[in-house]
């Protein structure tokens, strides 16, 4: 069998038709990169949720044991920043838990 060659029309054809998987395509990474965001939001909430949960149930425990040491840790502060002098972000704290001579970070 001999190879045709391919009108002008054809070509055509096969250009719309290529558009068309293209724009398909498209669309659905579109709809792909909305289903991550939206999934990734839902996770940070629900790690964000774990996080004050652990903390509302580690904080009592701690303050009671540094308390049988001997250690009066009386103040507590959530999610606490610290920052550069530039104001740069350094580190988070979930947990900081003080008195007058002790603090203990977590």
């Amino acid at each position: 069998m001999e190879n045709q060659p391919i009108s002008y029309q054809e070509v055509l054809a096969l250009f719309r038709e290529t558009d068309k998987k293209f724009q398909k395509t498209d669309e659905r990474f579109k709809q792909t990169e909305q289903l991550v965001k939206s999934l990734s939001k839902q996770i940070g909430e629900i790690t964000d949720n774990l996080g004050r949960f652990a903390e509302q149930q580690i904080q009592p425990v701690i303050m009671q044991y540094f308390n049988e040491y001997g250690v009066k840790l009386n103040v507590h502060t959530r999610n606490f920043s610290l920052k550069d002098e530039n104001g740069r972000f350094i580190a988070e704290i979930d947990l900081l838990l003080f008195n007058h001579d002790n603090a203990v970070a977590l």
